[in-house]
């Protein structure tokens, strides 16, 4: 049986899971899965990622803003790989709707989308895969919740699997020193539904103005000149670092150095960087909103929540900068058993096997 990803090509919670499950693929050999990539450019790492893991993968150039450009070559493409299962991981569906009813093959929507992102756009996308897709996975159990309520008669084509992580990759097993700097950092695609700046500024604010702090960005995005621009304004060049996309080696190497992890957002489906934090034994604090406020609980010692103002972000970094270190070691134990025990590549790995089955009409593979 052949299965085929569908993605975008960039930093976020789509691609790690895409490589989870192929990792897991590779040692459990379920079936031929296959990558088809789509965006501006191919992120170098993703093609080594995928040669590494004898894994074949296609990518086709899309412009923003004009997708429907390369609709009949994403078509072509699928009429040439012949998939059995499509799993979308991004907003192809015209082609893919073309490939499903021509050759009568099955399709599952992955939709990786925070519920604060449900704007008609979003809303129509996740209403025609519930209609013409055989399944729908959703990453937010809230939103999926949601779904069911208001389409009630898809209820069976619903499903919720949460992101998850490689926790035997993502382990902090070599205790790197921390450097005499208190580093704190941030990764994720630097565009309008992160909110970097709100790090930036409360690295001004009195609490943490004079404290020995840098904030490392890892990421690329539209937004990128804009927070250059925030950053000289606020005179913190020296302060605030921009690493760009990093490949999977760098980022484990990146988490190595940090004191703390901080997720600024307007909402996510579920962060990826956040179980990554987690999974390395770092302190984590994020935005409470959609996504994120599900996940962080301060009285179980999983991470701590801010609103998104500066003012309190700055209170809660000053915090954990003060906390001792027995304190600091609960929140790495009890971070890393959380990802462990719910979290982990191969749970999620499982769980999307079983779709993939309930959807093929439990074939044989």
């Amino acid at each position: 049986m052949k299965a085929l990803h569908i993605l975008h090509s960039g930093l976020g919670g789509s691609s790690s899971v895409v490589f989870s499950i192929l990792k897991e693929n590779n040692l459990n050999h379920f079936c031929k899965q296959y990558v088809l990539f789509t965006g501006h450019t191919l992120f170098k790492d993703y093609k080594n990622k995928t040669k590494k893991l004898s894994c074949q993968s296609y990518f086709i150039k899309t412009k923003k803003f004009l997708p429907w450009l390369q609709w009949l070559n994403i078509f072509i493409k699928l009429c040439r790989i012949k998939p059995d299962i499509i799993l979308l991981h991004n907003f192809q569906h015209i082609p893919v709707l073309f490939y499903k009813l021509l050759f009568k093959k099955k399709v599952i929507f992955v939709d990786h989308q925070s519920e604060f992102f449900l704007k008609y756009k979003t809303l129509i996308v996740s209403l025609i895969s519930l209609i013409f897709f055989n399944h729908i996975i959703f990453v937010n159990k809230k939103k999926k919740l949601n779904f069911e309520k208001k389409f009630q008669l898809f209820k069976k084509k619903i499903s919720f699997i949460p992101n998850s992580v490689d926790i035997n990759f993502f382990n902090n097993l070599s205790n790197t020193i921390k450097s005499s700097v208190y580093k704190i950092g941030m990764a994720a695609r630097v565009d309008n539904g992160k909110k970097h700046e709100l790090i930036i500024k409360s690295l001004n604010l009195p609490k943490l103005k004079d404290l020995k702090i840098i904030f490392s960005i890892a990421g690329d995005g539209e937004n990128i000149k804009n927070l250059k621009k925030i950053e000289k304004i606020n005179n913190l060049e020296k302060k605030v670092y921009f690493e760009g996309s990093l490949s999977e080696d760098q980022i484990k190497s990146w988490y190595m150095k940090l004191n703390l992890y901080v997720h600024a957002s307007k909402g996510e489906g579920m962060s990826i960087s956040i179980l990554e934090a987690m999974s390395m034994e770092i302190p984590v604090i994020g935005s409470n909103v959609i996504g994120i406020n599900n996940l962080l609980d301060e009285k179980s010692k999983i991470g701590i929540l801010f609103n998104n103002t500066a003012l309190d972000l700055s209170n809660k970094i000053h915090y954990f900068y003060h906390c001792s270190s027995s304190k600091i070691n609960e929140f790495k134990n009890s971070q890393r058993n959380l990802v462990k025990n719910k979290f982990s590549s191969l749970k999620m790995y499982n769980k999307y096997n079983k779709v993939i089955l309930k959807t093929l009409d439990k074939q044989k593979v």
